[in-house]
């Protein structure tokens, strides 16, 4: 009853401030009512979730610096409203089972590794073949527009295996096999410039050991005891490796060949500080702050979709090689009117300010439907490792949609390797099985 108590009385507050027009009151006491629920809630999700909207309403909603404007308390609301229906959803149908059943039918075979071997060697050569044609885009972090969105696919298409791995691998997993398995498919998106999957897929593989943890201390020794005896040390790896990602790829991200500092960054947008702690999440505010930003700017003017398609699922329209226009660059032309500008330039609205551009103040009912597709699968997930992995994989491609704002072509390909991995599985495992292999 207390806890109950304490997340009104902050939600009083969140309220209070939206009443009384005080913008950083609202700003900070629905935060606080965020990481309270983060810290006092036992579902999976709700704790899950109440994590990420803190960090996504209380970092880039600081009105420190001249990057994309100053929101307003309106968006500010509407964002909070949003992340409160999201957390009502999740709170209201998530399941109370605590201990996730194992649901293990089948284990990697010997042919699921060759495809695996095959595959990664496809999408490094096809690394190679954009270094060689375009140039070091790890360094030239501009360069990441000219890739061939054909290319793209291929090179992110070992993004799902990691999770993969996770629940169908039958090999005991040491550092070797960690690297190979983990380590490899991922790699390749940071080397395009790819950072905020990268870290997004790091997320992504934690969880999954979270979760695939709860199936008891005898299932963990035997497949993962490397990974729980060594948790503390392999999550502060993890971590360092997020923020290199991160880090680096701000630096690195811009156009021509000179470095970007932050004291530049700074300037150039007029931040209220150049203190230690604004440094520490520049990269980060700069990343979340054009998504709320944009979103504000479409609000506030009323901006909406001109064309005859709407853009929060044009991309998936235009998927066969040739010219394709994204909806980030329409939005860039509708807003800036530069007619004549570089196609390369594209905006990021996020999912609230792309579903606006469309269909209005419908991005509440449609937000609300990924909320009860995400709780679905995750029940579904608690006895059947397929849809554990299937809820993961949806997490992480609800991650993409929220923050980039359109629906993309690539957060579909994933599913189709996935599959292609698990009928290779299923078909080789019944054969072995018949041969009397396994």
């Amino acid at each position: 009853m207390s806890k109950f108590l304490t997340r009104l009385g902050l939600l009083c507050l969140a309220m209070s401030g939206y009443l009384f027009d005080s913008y950083d009151f609202l700003l900070f006491s629905f935060s606080s009512f965020l990481i309270y629920s983060a810290l006092t809630s036992k579902g999976f999700n709700e704790r899950f979730f109440s994590y990420f909207f803190f960090g996504y309403l209380l970092i880039p909603f600081l009105n420190i610096s001249e990057y994309r404007g100053v929101v307003g308390i309106d968006t500010l609301a509407i964002y909070c409203v949003v992340q409160f229906l999201f957390l009502m959803i999740v709170f209201a149908f998530e399941t109370k089972e605590r201990r996730f059943g194992s649901g293990v039918e089948y284990t990697s075979t010997s042919m699921t590794e060759l495809l695996y071997l095959v595959h990664m060697s496809i999408v490094y050569l096809a690394v190679a073949y954009v270094y060689t044609a375009i140039g070091p885009i790890v360094i030239r972090q501009d360069l990441r527009f000219n890739i061939p969105p054909t290319i793209e696919y291929v090179i992110k298409s070992g993004l799902v295996l990691p999770l993969f791995w996770v629940y169908f691998d039958r090999k005991k997993i040491d550092i070797k096999n960690a690297v190979y398995k983990f380590l490899v498919p991922i790699i390749p998106s940071l080397l395009i410039g790819s950072r905020g999957t990268f870290m997004i897929v790091l997320v992504a593989i934690f969880i999954s050991l979270y979760m695939f943890g709860a199936l008891g201390p005898s299932v963990v020794r035997n497949r993962y005891g490397w990974f729980y005896n060594n948790s503390k040390k392999i999550a502060i790896a993890g971590l360092m490796l997020a923020l290199f990602a991160l880090y680096s790829g701000f630096y690195l991200r811009r156009d021509g060949v000179d470095l970007i500092t932050a004291e530049d960054a700074i300037n150039e947008y007029g931040f209220v500080s150049d203190g230690v702690a604004v440094k520490a999440i520049l990269p980060l505010y700069m990343g979340l702050r054009e998504t709320v930003g944009l979103t504000h700017r479409i609000i506030e003017d009323d901006i909406e979709n001109l064309t005859e398609t709407p853009l929060f699922y044009s991309e998936l329209l235009t998927f066969l090689p040739g010219h394709q226009v994204a909806p980030g660059i329409v939005l860039a032309v509708d807003i800036y009117r530069a007619q004549g500008a570089d196609e390369k330039y594209s905006l990021t609205p996020g999912i609230v300010g792309g579903i606006y551009l469309d269909y209005k103040y419908l991005f509440f009912p449609i937000i609300a439907g990924f909320a009860l597709l995400l709780i679905v699968l995750f029940n579904m997930g608690v006895g059947n490792m397929k849809w554990r992995l299937i809820y993961v994989l949806t997490l992480v491609q609800f991650f993409h949609l929220y923050h980039r704002g359109f629906m993309k072509l690539e957060y579909f390909v994933p599913y189709v390797v996935l599959s292609a991995y698990f009928i290779t599985l299923v078909y080789f495992e019944i054969k072995e099985k018949r041969n009397g292999n396994v």
